[in-house]
């Protein structure tokens, strides 16, 4: 198990940083509450998702300083709240009945349900103090997961029913497939002070279809983009080793539209990757750890494990258990090129300058990674986790021989924020 306190250097006050296009919203405001999907062990880590929130807290301490004072929701508070070196966390709202009844309220600032939970705050207290709501990244403002697109607006409904700004940003809207998603999504939309996107074509055409004005939506890279690297210190001796041939590898268990198992396609690719390569070493990297759920990256790669047979120390790495998103991308940077279906697998090694193949799984995980590739302005395509592994093995290949793009630097698609380091 790797992760932990965050080092003293993160949480301290940083040095200010140049202006960024929307540094006039940070200006005089010192309290604001960060909305991310957070969890923690032992029961659940998304890296994309704790990415994405570690990098956007990274940015508000750089550009407020110790003043600064943070509010989360998460459904481990106690953890989030240590591990982050937070002011304030409390689990997040939930709804009973229809969505009507769930946003009526919530605007005046009532009827939040809660589980119980000792120690810590309700919702209604996390944002009492809040002079600032920032809406973390995140590619789950869709009719996907409806459940957070509601939570998304009742939230910034409440903050401008308190005159207090809401910024969301990172985001990777769509796809919007019933009427009464769509008209939440405008709705948060036109609440928001400024809107972020991370895809130029699934995003911007969706806000084009809910007739949101251009000059409100910035295009930027995905918030984690430039995250920093875990410390040596907290890598200690337990990733992969460093002077070994690594594929980096991040992928589903099942394909997230169907439901459809792939173990029996990772087993037909990875046997004729390892016939091909046979010095290269997986490296598998998991992105989703929630033990005893069918979408556990773990199991995943147990399953490939099992059934190739390779279990020497070299040729397969493994983590024990969930690993911090800093840690994977300190590893991916380890790694000569990496085979993803993860979105943010693919984020951080094109931040890293290590050459990515991505395999999209149904429309929707096929436009995002295309989405990524796009900004980055690499000749890279987006290949389909199919019955046939030649594809993606001559992709492979490709990509270890050095014959593969490698991402330009990011340029105009620069955070909104500022970047997560001084400078």
């Amino acid at each position: 198990m790797t992760g932990g306190r965050r080092s003293s250097a993160n949480a301290a006050a940083a040095p200010a940083a140049p202006p960024a296009p929307w540094s006039e919203w940070l200006s005089g405001r010192r309290s604001w509450l960060v909305v991310a999907d957070l969890d923690g062990p032992p029961g659940k880590y998304h890296v994309g998702d704790e990415a994405m929130f570690e990098a956007n807290l990274i940015r508000l301490r750089l550009r407020i300083g110790r003043h600064l004072r943070v509010a989360a929701f998460s459904n481990a508070p106690e953890f989030t709240r240590d591990f982050y070196g937070l002011d304030e966390v409390c689990p997040p709202p939930r709804f009973a009945g229809g969505c009507r009844a769930a946003l009526q309220p919530v605007a005046k600032g009532i009827g939040w349900a809660v589980p119980p939970q000792p120690r810590t705050a309700g919702p209604g207290r996390c944002m009492a103090a809040a002079d600032g709501v920032l809406i973390s990244g995140g590619g789950n403002l869709n009719s996907l997961y409806p459940i957070c697109l509601k939570q998304r607006l009742a939230i910034a409904l409440a903050a401008r029913c308190r005159r207090v700004p809401v910024l969301m940003v990172g985001q990777g809207l769509g796809p919007i497939c019933r009427r009464t998603d769509r008209w939440h999504l405008r709705l948060l939309a036109l609440l928001c002070s400024a809107v972020g996107v991370r895809d130029r074509a699934m995003s911007r055409e969706c806000l084009r279809q809910l007739r949101i004005p251009n000059r409100a939506v910035l295009v930027h890279l995905d918030d984690a983009f430039d995250l920093p690297p875990a410390e040596e210190a907290e890598l200690a001796a337990a990733g992969p080793a460093p002077n070994r041939l690594w594929l980096a590898v991040s992928i589903h268990q099942r394909e997230p539209e169907s439901g459809e198992a792939l173990a029996s396609r990772w087993e037909l690719l990875f046997a004729e990757l390892l016939r091909q390569l046979p010095e290269l070493g997986l490296c598998f990297l998991p992105h989703l750890v929630q033990a005893g759920s069918p979408d556990d990256d773990l199991a995943a790669a147990r399953r490939v494990a099992e059934r190739l047979g390779t279990r020497g120390d070299g040729d397969l790495f493994l983590p024990s258990g969930w690993v911090s998103a800093r840690t994977v991308r300190a590893w991916t940077a380890r790694c000569a090129a990496a085979l993803t279906t993860r979105y943010h697998q693919a984020v951080f090694a094109a931040a890293c300058g290590v050459p990515v193949v991505g395999l999209g799984l149904g429309r929707y995980g096929v436009a995002k990674l295309a989405g990524l590739f796009e900004l980055l302005e690499t000749a890279d395509p987006v290949l389909t986790a199919g019955d046939d592994p030649q594809p993606v093995v001559a992709a492979l290949v490709d990509a270890l021989a050095g014959r593969a793009s490698r991402p330009r630097p990011p340029g105009r698609f620069a955070h909104p924020l500022g970047p997560c380091r001084d400078g």
